[in-house]
């Protein structure tokens, strides 16, 4: 019972969680002396702390893992991404060139 974290159907989902969770609470433990300290030294812990606040975003990645349809739109919108860049200069080229035509 004691290893079912590890060893359960959910282990990989619960290793990723865990791998969320302990830089959060290192962020809290790093952060905590440094803010209350005044001076400048406190602007460049807070930089570390910002930098460490980014492993959050990897928590996003578990709901793209969970719903397979919502990561195939994602790749889908990814992947159209060029093509709406180009669709995106044309049509400003294509309204540069009227605006021209008509002053």
């Amino acid at each position: 019972h004691r290893l079912y974290f590890f060893t359960g159907s959910d282990a990989a989902w619960n290793v990723f969680d865990l791998v969320i969770a302990v830089p959060s609470l290192t962020q809290i433990v790093i952060a905590w002396p440094e803010l209350v300290k005044p001076g400048p030294e406190r602007l460049t812990s807070l930089r570390v702390v910002r930098v460490l606040r980014l492993t959050r975003l990897l928590r996003g990645f578990k709901v793209f893992g969970a719903v397979s349809q919502l990561r195939l739109l994602m790749k889908c919108l990814i992947g159209s991404l060029p093509a709406m860049f180009w669709s995106f200069v044309m049509l400003t080229f294509t309204t540069f060139l009227f605006s021209m035509m008509i002053l």
